[in-house]
């Protein structure tokens, strides 16, 4: 079954936003989503703090080497 709503969320060393931000989308009324967050080769523990929240709808895209800003 497809989702209704995809949400991309691209971070870099903003854990603490991150979390924030997932909370709230994840508090949201809707619930029939998929949130993609694209991970700019951090150097936080980005992968390890999305799987705490045990959500499947949360996917995880990281990047080896930082991509920059654009």
């Amino acid at each position: 079954m497809r989702k209704k709503i995809s949400v991309a969320i691209p971070t870099y060393n903003r854990i603490a936003y991150l979390k924030e931000c997932i909370s709230s989308i994840l508090n949201q009324t809707f619930q029939d989503f998929s949130l993609f967050v694209f991970d700019n080769a951090s150097n936080e523990p980005i992968e390890e703090e999305l799987k705490a929240f045990n959500d499947s709808r949360i996917h995880f895209i990281g990047s080896d080497a930082n991509r920059g800003g654009i």
